[in-house]
């Protein structure tokens, strides 16, 4: 069990551990299902300009417990934020697997749909640094 604390906590950036990954001791399995989560955490950041989870407790990454802004509620379709709450679900099995959501973003596309009108107001809580060359 050490050995495996050891692996994961050497390998993940702490703000974005999946709950099977800040507590081994859960004893649930341990794959892809983590980046699942990792994009949760980023999408929830853009959208509400902060992370899910205070950067000091590895509880409330365990917990898994969050709630988005009142403001986000009413900026953003709904549908994007059941969308952001599945990718953080606590437990593994709860999360969709990478290829549902590849088909879901793919059905999103081939709707008409304009992605801008979803996530125009993303772009705004994002500051771009340029990168020096």
């Amino acid at each position: 069990m050490l050995e495996a604390e050891e692996f994961v906590h050497g390998r993940c950036t702490p703000l974005y551990r999946a709950p099977e990954v800040a507590d081994v001791h859960l004893r649930w399995p341990i794959g892809a299902k983590v980046d699942i989560f990792a994009l949760g955490c980023v999408l929830f950041a853009s959208i509400a300009g902060r992370h899910p989870f205070p950067p000091d407790s590895a509880l409330a990454n365990i917990q898994a417990r969050f709630q988005l802004p009142l403001e986000a509620e009413l900026v953003y379709p709904s549908a994007l934020l059941r969308w952001v709450r599945r990718l953080l679900a606590r437990e593994p099995c709860d999360r969709p697997a990478a290829a549902v959501l590849a088909s879901e973003i793919e059905l999103f596309r081939s709707s008409g749909e304009e992605p801008s009108d979803v996530f125009s107001n993303v772009a705004w809580r994002c500051e771009l640094t340029p990168i020096e060359e």
